[in-house]
């Protein structure tokens, strides 16, 4: 593996986060920007977004079928369309689009973690080294095993450490630590049945319920 570039390594080892997604590898992020002709570029360092905000209100997935097109269609001339009344957005090709034609858009998102030169940051974890150095392993010896340059069975045997490594990886990097697990299990034994979470940005979802007796 001596030929591979460094270059090469890194994309392989963003290939490799956004294949596990695991929580520890993304950061909370936050990115504000300005929709114009309902439409809004994207930060490039996404992993999955969490929630967003049109003016400060919170919206959800949208289901228009002509929603991606808004900004290539002349609204005006068409006095019949109804407006509906929530916010609605999608997402697609790094671009968020909007129900609205102008709006403030808040996006809270997991991001890759980077340095200050922009190379993303690994979990300082065994088990997650080794799982990356399987992937990037097992991604060199499958370009070399299509040349003809690996035998059959160095290239099997390639795809099951990589297996046994991302299976073990995955296992060890999401153990819950102790207030996230009082969290969860505040989530599951609540009572009362609460369905407006998303529209309070689930502040008190994990919080526990007290039942008063008089």
């Amino acid at each position: 593996m001596k030929d591979i570039t460094f270059e090469t390594v890194v994309d392989y080892c963003v290939d490799f986060l956004e294949i596990m997604k695991i929580p520890i590898m993304f950061e909370d992020k936050y990115f504000e920007g300005q929709a114009e002709d309902y439409r809004l570029e994207l930060p490039c360092d996404i992993g999955y977004i969490k929630q967003v905000m049109l003016n400060n209100i919170v919206v959800r997935e949208a289901t228009d079928t002509f929603h991606n097109h808004y900004n290539c269609m002349c609204i005006d001339r068409q006095p019949m369309m109804v407006i509906a009344n929530d916010l609605t957005m999608s997402i697609e090709d790094n671009y968020m689009f909007t129900s609205l034609p102008c709006c403030n858009v808040k996006i809270a998102y997991k991001g890759v973690k980077t340095d200050s030169e922009g190379y993303p940051m690994i979990p300082d974890h065994r088990a997650f080294f080794n799982a990356l150095e399987k992937y990037v392993e097992n991604k060199y010896i499958r370009i070399q095993w299509q040349n003809g340059r690996v035998a059959d069975k160095v290239y099997q045997d390639s795809e099951q450490q990589y297996c046994f490594a991302a299976g073990q990886c995955d296992t060890a990097m999401r153990n819950l630590e102790l207030p996230k697990a009082e969290a969860l299990f505040n989530m599951w034994q609540t009572l009362l049945v609460n369905n407006n979470h998303f529209a309070h940005r689930f502040k008190d979802l994990g919080i526990k319920h007290l039942i008063k007796k008089h």
